[in-house]
This record gives structure tokens, C-alpha cells and sequence, in this order.
């Protein structure tokens, strides 16, 4: 819901959404990716899919635990 009326805004925030589920973070425009306090990866979902061991890891683990659609 709070996602929702964010985007729903003509001027939205910056926001910050810390989170352990890729399908939370999906649709932002730039995810950050922390391994062990430090930066694995950077990028939007698609480029981060294509070039980051670690999101690849929780993306697909995530995604065969949920059974969802690929989300790309």
C-alpha cells in the first residue's frame, strides 16, 4: 500500500527501502546490493539479474520458494 500511493504521487521522495526480498525492491529505480557490509552490486533489477552473483543468488532462491513469475 505505501508503495502504492508513492508512486501514486506527482512529486514522489527519494526513498530509501531496505529489504531482504527482491520482490520488494523490484521496481526501484536503483538497487544497492550489500554482501557482508559491503557493495556487491548496483543497478536496476534486469541489470543486476545479468551482472551480480549475489542478486542472481537471493533473486532465484527467493523466486523458487514463492513459485512467482520471473518478475523481469
Amino acid at each position: 500500500a505505501l508503495r502504492s500511493a508513492i508512486r501514486g504521487m506527482k512529486h514522489p521522495p527519494t526513498t530509501f527501502i531496505v529489504s531482504q526480498r527482491a520482490s520488494s525492491v523490484r521496481h526501484a529505480d536503483l538497487i544497492l546490493v550489500l554482501e557482508e557490509g559491503h557493495v556487491a552490486g548496483m543497478g536496476t533489477h534486469e541489470q543486476l539479474l545479468e551482472s551480480c552473483p549475489v542478486y542472481q543468488e537471493i533473486y532465484w532462491s527467493q523466486f523458487e520458494k514463492e513459485g512467482t513469475g520471473h518478475g523481469q
